[in-house]
């Protein structure tokens, strides 16, 4: 009885260790992906600026480009969450 109560302790230590495990690196992958999709946002910015007149080495976005970068950014931290949230559930 002895023996099967320790082998039962380390199953659910090594059980305990692959739940962090697989936490962590969900975690990391959703930390990844947004930083991935702030990227994409500030290129799309960077791709949008437009020079202002009479001030040489000055930009400009203009409000079109900047409210569609918002929700460029919204849309793909949605996906990042929800990509997260069903791995999650699924113990992936």
């Amino acid at each position: 009885a002895r023996k099967e109560m320790e082998t039962l302790r380390a199953q659910a230590q090594m059980r305990a260790e692959a739940q962090a495990k697989l936490l962590a690196q969900l975690s990391t992958d959703l930390e990844a992906c947004k930083a991935s999709a702030e990227m994409a946002k500030n290129e799309f910015l960077a791709r949008n600026q437009q020079p202002v007149k009479r001030k040489p080495g000055q930009f400009t976005i203009p409000q079109a480009a900047q409210d569609e970068a918002s929700a460029m950014l919204e849309q793909a931290n949605a996906a990042c969450q929800s990509t997260h949230d069903s791995r999650l559930a699924a113990g992936q």
